[in-house]
């Protein structure tokens, strides 16, 4: 739990080469008590039982997740090499999207992380405006992507589970060149949120958890590098899918994802004919 505006945040003293993680659940614990002293009472053992199990079962979802939204962000930052994200997406989602991995290590960690997120929200005592710079950046990124998710996964997996149709890099370059003023700055959101909050929360549970996380990889250089090259990597993937780095051999408006598209009726209407892209223009 975060620490009121009105009450001073505990810092700890650790030495350099501490375990940071550790660190960071320290620090929470102590500006969580200190939180409770701000005119409210402290809360029950059954308050702080509850609180602790949400907290850790949000960690443990997150590291769940993680596995997957890794190789999704991996996948994405792959469009930026011609010809290499459908190859890695047809490999990969044998995997992912075998019944039992999907369930258990996809939905029902995915439904846990946001069900324990939004209970932490609504019962948060302090205000993000108030909280450190990378926790509000973590903070901004899990809103978006929980404002996001659920479209997301009705228009990716819902069309493979009802259609039998999946997007891949065609489907996904389709909808930049429909509406690129929605989906590519959607996609580039999308991306740089997922890298920042991975990077942050996965120490984070860890520490939650109880598991050590070597120093260096919670380092503010090594934490900065890491989201930058990331975010970078995923904007380069976002640019390729736009047809931005290359070009494409393949008529995006051709491909199954938008003909499903046009089955249902979509506003507005989807065209057989593409517009020209801004970058096509003048060639």
């Amino acid at each position: 739990m975060d620490t009121p505006s009105s009450v001073a945040p505990v810092h700890s003293t650790a030495t350099p080469g501490a375990d940071t993680t550790a660190t960071l659940a320290a620090d929470a614990t102590a500006n969580s008590i200190a939180a409770t002293t701000a005119g409210s009472a402290p809360p029950s053992a059954r308050e702080r039982a509850t609180n602790l199990a949400f907290r850790r079962a949000q960690a443990g979802s997150g590291i769940a997740l993680t596995m997957f939204a890794s190789v999704h962000l991996l996948n994405t930052m792959l469009a930026a090499i011609p010809g290499a994200y459908d190859p890695f997406q047809r490999l990969v989602r044998r995997a992912y999207q075998s019944p039992v991995i999907e369930v258990l290590l996809v939905f029902l960690p995915l439904l846990v992380h946001v069900v324990a997120g939004v209970r932490a929200f609504v019962k948060r005592r302090s205000r993000t405006a108030d909280a450190p710079l990378r926790t509000r950046l973590h903070r901004y990124a899990a809103w978006y992507l929980l404002l996001v998710i659920t479209g997301h996964v009705i228009a990716t997996r819902g069309a493979s589970l009802v259609y039998g149709v999946h997007p891949e890099f065609a489907g996904l370059q389709f909808s930049t060149a429909w509406l690129p003023w929605v989906f590519i700055p959607y996609y580039a959101v999308f991306g740089v949120a997922g890298v920042y909050h991975v990077a942050h929360g996965v120490p984070i549970a860890l520490g939650v958890l109880k598991r050590r996380v070597p120093s260096a990889l919670t380092r503010p250089t090594t934490f900065w590098s890491v989201v930058a090259i990331g975010a970078l990597a995923a904007l380069l993937g976002v640019a390729g899918i736009a047809g931005w780095l290359y070009a494409s051999d393949v008529d995006p408006f051709a491909s199954d994802y938008a003909q499903l598209y046009r089955d249902m009726g979509s506003s507005p209407y989807v065209p057989d004919i593409p517009a020209p892209r801004a970058h096509d223009a003048g060639r």
